[in-house]
């Protein structure tokens, strides 16, 4: 399971994190400060010199100055960002803080969407739909069990950030891996060359010459042209099941068993590895899938809206 990424990066995701008051008190607080800083009187050590002294004094006041505009501007943006509801990417899964864990009853969620609504599926069969119901954990183990029925011995990622890496697959009593796997269990959007990118990016950096990218949805036309040549294989959806159908019955049927056992469509937490509970935001229609063990872990993933 590849990891998930915030829209913003470090300091600025802080930043509207909090609240839009906050952001303007710290705007205020921030222009008087770098104001006050700029017009004060340095008394530098004399070994400095009065050249090098003269060039830091300045140095100091120049920086302020701009600091006086540049600190209070990003902060006020803070706070139009965080005033906002914000744009989510399809699966968000930074810590949700403007919401939704305040006051949140466990009722009766039964009318509620599921992420992404899915029909009902016909588990005595491998299908297409069968593949993209399959929630990202269960995903990761089914295509780690197809790597074992051809032979391979595998280790997977043991959860929490995986590093780009999800399956490891290691040929008969060799140490090393030989080859590494990322899943993206998605339904509706294409994993596009940003992803394949990374993930060439961590081959090389693991010297890792083979790697295989497996997709229950498919690839953009950009994903594919960039693996090209670089001993990267794409297998989407249907190229999945369609590997899945040469097996033999049996291990055909075995692989069908692990997919369908018990709950194979609710989210699991990427950090605690169990299953994450259907919550209700505080705003009307607004659900999302939340940890079992909040509040030691706040882990969250949004549900789209119907439509």
């Amino acid at each position: 399971m590849a990891r998930r990424k915030s829209t913003f990066g470090g300091p600025l995701d802080l930043i509207l994190s909090l609240p839009w008051w906050v952001n303007v008190l710290l705007a205020v607080v921030a222009y008087f400060g770098f104001r006050y800083l700029a017009g004060m009187q340095f008394n530098l050590p004399k070994n400095l010199g009065w050249v090098s002294g003269l060039a830091v004094k300045q140095f100091i006041k120049g920086t302020a100055l701009v600091f006086q505009y540049l600190v209070p501007f990003v902060f006020i943006i803070g706070a139009i960002g965080s005033s906002s509801t914000g744009r989510r990417t399809p699966f968000d899964m930074t810590n949700e803080r403007r919401e939704p864990w305040k006051g949140i009853p466990e009722g009766d969620f039964s009318s509620a969407p599921r992420e992404p609504s899915l029909p009902d599926v016909d588990t005595r069969k491998w299908s297409l739909q069968l593949i993209q119901a399959l929630e990202w954990a269960r995903f990761e183990e089914v295509c780690a069990a197809y790597f074992e029925q051809l032979g391979f011995r595998t280790r997977r990622s043991s959860g929490g950030p995986d590093g780009g890496i999800d399956i490891h697959l290691f040929l008969n009593q060799d140490t090393t891996a030989g080859a590494i796997v990322q899943c993206k269990a998605w339904r509706r959007w294409r994993v596009g060359v940003d992803e394949i990118r990374a993930f060439f990016g961590v081959m090389t950096a693991e010297k890792i010459a083979e790697g295989i990218f497996i997709t229950s949805s498919s690839f953009s036309d950009d994903a594919k042209k960039f693996a090209d040549g670089k001993n990267i294989h794409l297998i989407d959806g249907p190229e999945l099941l369609s590997k899945i159908k040469q097996l033999t019955l049996a291990q055909e049927d075995g692989l069908l068993k692990l997919a369908t056992q018990g709950d194979f469509t609710t989210p699991s937490c990427p950090s605690c590895r169990i299953k994450l509970k259907l919550r209700q935001g505080t705003t009307r229609g607004n659900y999302f899938w939340g940890c079992s063990n909040f509040p030691q872990c706040r882990f969250i993933l949004q549900v789209p809206k119907a439509g």
